[in-house]
C-alpha cells in the first residue's frame, strides 16, 4: 500500500527532500511539517498517497454520522502586522553598544521577547497559542540566551547565534522602511531562510566544539551539558536544527570517514544523535 510505502520511505537519506526541506520558510511547525512531507512524497515518489493522513477513529456509531454543529473559526496566534514591529529591530541597532558595557545578553533576551510579543501579542492561558510560541525561533533564542546568562562564557563566538537572529530582526526592519528605498531594496535581495540556517549551524557548530572542548583547559562540562539540552529541545521543535545534524552529519561523513578520525566520529555521532533522540534507544541524528 501507498502508505506502508510512506511510513517506510528513507527521509534522513533523500537529498531532494532535504533540500526541499531547506527551503521552507518560514520553518514550519510540527503539525504542518506533517503535511509537507505528504505533499512532497505524493508528488515526487508516489502519486497514490493521499495527502490527508488516514483517521485513527473508525467510523461507527450513527451518532458519528450525525451532522455537528459548526466550530467557531480559530483566532490567528500570530499577528504579523503587530504595530510593535519596530522595537526588536531598535534594541538590536543598540547590540554593539551594549556588548561593549557588557550588557548585550540582558538586552538579547528583553529584545527576543518583544519580538515573540510583537507576533503573537500578550501571553494567553491557551494551550494553543503556547504551542505555536513553543516552536518560534525567537522564543527558542530568549531560551538560548538565559543559558548564557547563567554560566556567562567568555568570547564573541558563543554569541553568533544571538547576533544571527538579531540580524533577522533588522533586515525585516529594513524592508518595512520606505524611507530608504537603496536599503529597503538590499534588505529585500537578503535571503532570511538561509541566515535563519546559519544560526542554526552556528548553534550545532557550538554545541560540538562545547562538547569537544571537555577535554582541555578551558573547556566547561556545565556548558556544554546546558547546550546539549538546548540542542535536544530544539531538535524535536525546529526542522532546521534537524536539517543542521543532517549537514554535520553529511560533511563529517565525507571528511573524517575511515582510519583513527573515523572511529573518533562515529563515537562523537552515537553520543550526539543519543542527546538529541526524542525516544530512549534512538541512536541517530537523521532529518525525520
Amino acid at each position: 500500500m501507498a502508505e506502508e510505502r510512506y511510513e517506510k520511505f528513507a527521509w534522513g537519506g533523500s537529498e531532494p527532500w532535504q533540500d526541499h526541506l531547506r527551503n521552507i520558510y518560514p520553518s514550519p511547525t510540527l503539525a504542518q511539517i506533517i503535511k509537507i512531507k505528504r505533499k512532497w512524497y505524493q508528488k515526487h515518489i508516489d502519486p497514490e498517497l493521499s495527502i490527508d493522513p488516514p483517521s485513527s477513529v473508525p467510523p461507527s456509531s450513527n451518532a458519528s454520522q450525525a451532522p455537528q454543529p459548526p466550530r467557531p473559526p480559530r483566532q490567528a496566534t500570530a499577528s504579523r502586522g503587530s504595530g510593535f514591529w519596530w522595537l526588536p529591530a531598535l534594541l538590536f541597532c543598540l547590540w554593539p553598544y551594549a556588548w561593549l558595557i557588557g550588557k548585550s545578553i540582558p538586552l538579547s533576551i528583553a529584545a527576543f521577547t518583544v519580538g515573540v510579543f510583537s507576533k503573537y501579542g500578550i501571553p494567553r492561558l491557551n494551550m494553543d497559542f503556547w504551542r505555536t510560541v513553543a516552536t518560534d525561533d525567537d522564543m527558542h533564542s530568549v531560551v538560548y540566551c538565559l543559558l548564557l546568562l547563567l554560566v556567562f562564557p567568555e568570547g564573541l563566538a558563543i554569541q553568533l547565534p544571538i547576533l544571527l537572529g538579531a540580524a533577522c530582526w533588522v533586515v525585516s526592519g529594513m524592508v518595512r522602511v520606505d524611507k530608504f528605498p537603496a536599503l529597503q531594496n538590499y534588505a529585500k535581495s537578503v535571503n532570511m531562510y538561509s541566515l535563519a540556517s546559519l544560526k542554526s549551524d552556528c548553534e550545532v557548530a557550538l554545541g560540538l566544539f562545547s562538547l569537544l572542548s571537555i577535554a582541555t583547559p578551558n573547556g566547561s562540562f556545565v556548558l556544554a551539558l546546558l547546550l546539549w539540552q538546548f540542542l535536544r529541545m530544539k531538535y524535536m521543535l525546529s526542522t532546521l536544527t534537524q536539517g543542521s545534524f543532517a549537514k554535520l552529519r553529511m560533511y563529517g561523513d565525507a571528511l573524517l570517514g575511515g582510519g583513527m578520525l573515523g572511529t573518533v566520529w562515529d563515537k562523537v555521532k552515537k553520543f550526539g544523535g543519543y542527546m538529541v533522540s526524542v525516544e530512549q534507544g534512538q541512536a541517530s541524528c537523521s532529518v525525520m
